[in-house]
């Protein structure tokens, strides 16, 4: 026999807010230090990304700052992130972060803490298939090293949004449909790069025609329609392909 539905205001549980809340409170703000180390060290050395299993670090600690229900493992955790940021900062010269509560006082980094905790479960199930992926691990970081120092803006929020595609693509899909995505990801981006450069040419053939004599508009401005129509072209050609195999 299946239980009524009940109606009417739930009902307090708890009279006080439980342990486990401040524990995963404490490990959120030590993944924060933890980010701002490791944003320290791509930022120290350009081209840089820290290994595998300093990402694994993270990604167990955001699993665990909203699913884990025990004390005692999230203190075994808390002091894994601790001295993975510890170590980074030791082995690669940079400053440890600070480990700070997210700074959530604003509307975009409330949304970014909330992507980055929904993406907590998708990225751990992608890691335990053995799927892992550079952008997503580096905005994990940024991301919390960003909520932590209360310095989000809107570029972490876009690029979160693209993490978020690609962490549930890594932990809902097979194998091959992976790379599928990822592909049509970096196509798309290949075909809005292109359109912006196609935007920045018309507004300079625009202030050309403007600013120069006949002489220099035959000799700048007809080739640079030619340019620009050559590049609407292979927009077009690019947006074709999106989705195709290549």
């Amino acid at each position: 026999m299946t239980n009524p539905v009940q109606h009417g205001p739930v009902e307090a549980t708890e009279t006080t807010r439980p342990a486990i809340y401040g524990k995963r409170d404490e490990l959120l703000a030590e993944l924060c230090g933890l980010g701002a180390t490791m944003t320290g060290a791509m930022a120290a050395v350009p081209g840089f990304v820290p290994c595998g299993h300093a990402f694994g670090v993270v990604i167990d600690g955001l699993y665990a700052s909203v699913a884990c229900g025990s004390v005692e493992q999230l203190d075994q955790i808390i002091e894994a992130v601790h001295d993975r940021s510890e170590h980074v900062s030791a082995h690669r010269g940079v400053e440890a972060g600070a480990v700070a509560a997210p700074a959530c006082d604003t509307p975009e980094a409330a949304l970014l803490l909330a992507a980055v905790r929904g993406m907590a479960a998708d990225v751990y199930c992608a890691m335990e298939l053995g799927r892992m992926d550079d952008d997503v691990d580096v905005l994990l970081a940024n991301a919390l090293a960003a909520l932590g120092a209360g310095s989000v803006d809107h570029e972490l929020l876009t690029r979160a949004g693209a993490a978020a595609v690609r962490a549930a693509a890594m932990a809902f899909v097979d194998d091959h449909e992976v790379e599928e995505v990822r592909r049509e990801l970096a196509e798309l981006d290949l075909v809005v790069g292109v359109a912006q450069l196609v935007r920045l040419a018309l507004a300079e053939q625009r202030l050309v025609e403007r600013e120069v004599d006949g002489a220099i508009h035959r000799r700048i401005v007809r080739p640079g329609r030619e340019a620009v129509a050559f590049v609407r072209r292979e927009v077009k050609a690019l947006g074709g392909l999106v989705g195709e195999d290549v």
